[in-house]
C-alpha cells in the first residue's frame, strides 16, 4: 500500500487523519508543520503523496509545495492533496500556480478524502508500473542483442565498429572512421550527425549493471548505422557517443529522412518500444556543407573541417530562427477566424490563430528546429498575449467565444506554463467567460492522469477547455476524466482515419455522442463542407 505523509498542525486532527488512513491500510507518516514535513519529506524516498493543510505556523502548505517542487528534484512530481477550511477562490487559484493535484475541504469528509487519495495513488501505481514495463522492455531488447553484440570484428575496435568492413573484393565497403571521405567533385557534401541524449537518467537506472548494458547499447547503436549505410557512406564515432555521417549520393532532403529511419530503428532495437523516449532521445541535424578542394587536402583532420563545416551550418540556422522570431514578434497579427456547422451557418465563435505572415514565419521556424525547442514556446507566449489584448479591446463587440490553442509543450514547460496562466488570470471576468482552451500537439498516448491535469490547471480561467481528438481517448473508460467538452480533429486526419481506419473511427464518434462530447473540425477547405457532415463535426473551421 502507499505511504502517505500527513501534515497538520492541529493535534487532534491529526491523529485521527493519522488513525483512520492507517485504518484504510496506508502507511502513514505525520508532522504538525510544513518545516517538519519538509525534513520528512527529505529522508524518505519511498513516500507516494503528501496530504498537507495550507495554514499552519513555521512553514505553510502553500510554502512546503513550493520548496518541495523548487528544491527536492526526487519529489518535484509527488502529488499535493490539500486540505483547507479555506474555498476561496483565490486559495484555490494560488495552491494550482504551485502544482497542488487536489483540494479537500475541512471539515473532513472522510469517504471523499478517501476517493481522493485513491484516484492519486492509482495514477501514481499505473505510472510505476508504465516506467518498470520500459525498464523491461529496455533489458530484453538488449538482451535479444547480446549475442551479436559479443561478437565484434576482429579488425575493429569499439570507436570504430561502424560501419563494418566486409571480406569481398566484388562489392565496395563503407569506410570507417580513421578514412575520411573523399574530396567531393563538386565541393559539397551532405552530412549528417545524432547523439544519443538522456544517457545519465538511462545510467541511474541501469545502476549496477551500466557498464554491460551501455556497451549493448553502443553495439547496437551501431550495427544499426552500418546496416543503413551504402558501401560509400563515410561514419565517424566521437568519443561523447556522436556521429557523423557523409552521405556519397544523397540530397539534404534524402539524407535527413536516412537520418531519421535510423533513429527509429535505433529506440525500437534499443528500448523494445517505438514510442518510449521519456529517458532516451536522439537529437539530429543534417546539412550541405560547402568545402574547397586545397583547404581539404591541406587538413591536419578533415573530419574537423567537417564537424567546423557542421557547426558553421548550424549556427546560420539558428541566426534564422531568431530573426524568424523577431519578425514574428513584431509584425505578426492574431486573426480570428469564425466557426460555423455543418450546415454552413456561422456561429458565434471564432479561433485565435496567426495571419498569414506570422504562420509562413512559424512553417519556417518548424523547418529548422525541435518543436519543443524553448524558443517556439517565446512565439506562442506572444500568440496568447495578443489574443487576449485584442479579447479586452473588444470585449463590446467581439464574438462570444474565442478558442485560444495552446501547445501541450507550452504546457510542460513550467516557467512558460505559469507566465500563460499569469496572462490568463489578468482577464476580466467577462472576458474569462468566453474564453475556449485547447490544448493542442499532444504526444501519442499521452496518459489520461496527465492530460487532465492539465485541464484541471486551465479550468479556472476558461468557458470550457478543449482537446485534440485522439483515437485512443474516446474508447478509454476514464475519458471523462480529461474534463475537455470539445474535441479538434484536423480535417486531413479525419480524411486519414476514414481511410485507413473507418469501423475505429466510427466507434470513436459513438462513444463520444454518449459521453455528451462535441467535435470541432480544423483546417476544412472551402470546398469540402458538405463531408463534414459525414465526419460527424459539431463545428468546423474554414481555411480558404
Amino acid at each position: 500500500m502507499a505511504t502517505i505523509l500527513c501534515v497538520e498542525d492541529e493535534d487532534a486532527l491529526r491523529e485521527d487523519l493519522v488513525e483512520e488512513l492507517e485504518d484504510e491500510g496506508y502507511t502513514v507518516l505525520s508532522a504538525k508543520n510544513g518545516e517538519e514535513g519538509f525534513k520528512i519529506i527529505s529522508e524518505n524516498k519511498n513516500l507516494d503523496l503528501v496530504l498537507s493543510d495550507i495554514s499552519m505556523p513555521i512553514m505553510d502548505g502553500f510554502e512546503l509545495l513550493r520548496q518541495v517542487r523548487e528544491n527536492e528534484a526526487s519529489f518535484s512530481d509527488i502529488p499535493f492533496v490539500f486540505l483547507s477550511a479555506l474555498s476561496d477562490r483565490d486559495q484555490i487559484l494560488e495552491g494550482k500556480k504551485l502544482g497542488v493535484d487536489d483540494y479537500v475541504i475541512k471539515p473532513v469528509d472522510f469517504d471523499l478524502l478517501f476517493a481522493t487519495l485513491a484516484t492519486r495513488v492509482r495514477q501514481i501505481s499505473k505510472i510505476k508500473q508504465k516506467q518498470e514495463k520500459k525498464m523491461v522492455a529496455l533489458y530484453k531488447a538488449l538482451s535479444a542483442e547480446e549475442k551479436s553484440a559479443e561478437e565484434p570484428s576482429q579488425n575493429t575496435t569499439p570507436t570504430a565498429q561502424v560501419p563494418k568492413q566486409k571480406n569481398t573484393a566484388q562489392e565496395p565497403t563503407p569506410q570507417t572512421a580513421s578514412s575520411p571521405p573523399k574530396f567531393p567533385e563538386t565541393g559539397k557534401l551532405v552530412t549528417g550527425r545524432f547523439q544519443l541524449l538522456g544517457l545519465d537518467k538511462l545510467k541511474e537506472k541501469l545502476s549496477g549493471k551500466t557498464d554491460k548494458y551501455m556497451t549493448k547499447i553502443q553495439t547496437v547503436v551501431q550495427n544499426v548505422v552500418s546496416k543503413n549505410l551504402s558501401p560509400e557512406d563515410v561514419c565517424k564515432i566521437g568519443d561523447d557517443h556522436e556521429m557523423m555521417i557523409c552521405f556519397a549520393k544523397l540530397s539534404e532532403d534524402e539524407a535527413a529522412y536516412k537520418i531519421e529511419s535510423i533513429k527509429r530503428e535505433i529506440w525500437i532495437k534499443v528500448l523494445g518500444e517505438e514510442d518510449y523516449q521519456e529517458e532516451l532521445s536522439i537529437n539530429s541535424q543534417v546539412y550541405e556543407i560547402e568545402v574547397e578542394e586545397e583547404e581539404y587536402a591541406n587538413a591536419k583532420n578533415p573530419w574537423d573541417l567537417i564537424q567546423d563545416r557542421i557547426n558553421k551550418a548550424a549556427a546560420a540556422a539558428e541566426e534564422r530562427v531568431e530573426i524568424f522570431i523577431s519578425e514574428i514578434l513584431e509584425r505578426a497579427e492574431v486573426r480570428f477566424t469564425k466557426l460555423q456547422n455543418t450546415d454552413g451557418k456561422p456561429l458565434p465563435i471564432s479561433v485565435a490563430t496567426f495571419d498569414s505572415f506570422g504562420q509562413d514565419k512559424l512553417n519556417s521556424i518548424n523547418q529548422v528546429i525541435k518543436a519543443d525547442d524553448p524558443r517556439c514556446l517565446i512565439v506562442q507566449g506572444s500568440y496568447i498575449g495578443q489574443t487576449i489584448a485584442y479579447m479586452i479591446s473588444n470585449l463590446s463587440d467581439m464574438a462570444a467565444g474565442v478558442v485560444l490553442k495552446i501547445s501541450y509543450q507550452l504546457c510542460i514547460n513550467k516557467k512558460e506554463f505559469e507566465n500563460a496562466l499569469g496572462l490568463l488570470e489578468k482577464l476580466p471576468k467577462v472576458a474569462r467567460d468566453r474564453m475556449i482552451i485547447a490544448i493542442t500537439d499532444i504526444p501519442p498516448k499521452l496518459h489520461l492522469s496527465q492530460l487532465s491535469d492539465l485541464m484541471m490547471r486551465i479550468r479556472p480561467f476558461c468557458k470550457m477547455g478543449m482537446t485534440e481528438f485522439q483515437l485512443e481517448m474516446p474508447s478509454d473508460q476514464s475519458f471523462d476524466m480529461v474534463g475537455a467538452s470539445i474535441l479538434m480533429l484536423d480535417f486531413h486526419e479525419a480524411k486519414a482515419l476514414i481511410k485507413y481506419s473507418k469501423p475505429a473511427f466510427v466507434q470513436a464518434i459513438k462513444t463520444l455522442r454518449l459521453k455528451k462530447k462535441k467535435l470541432l473540425i480544423t483546417n476544412v477547405p472551402e470546398n469540402q463542407i458538405g463531408i463534414c457532415k459525414n465526419l460527424g463535426a459539431n463545428f468546423i473551421d474554414v481555411r480558404s
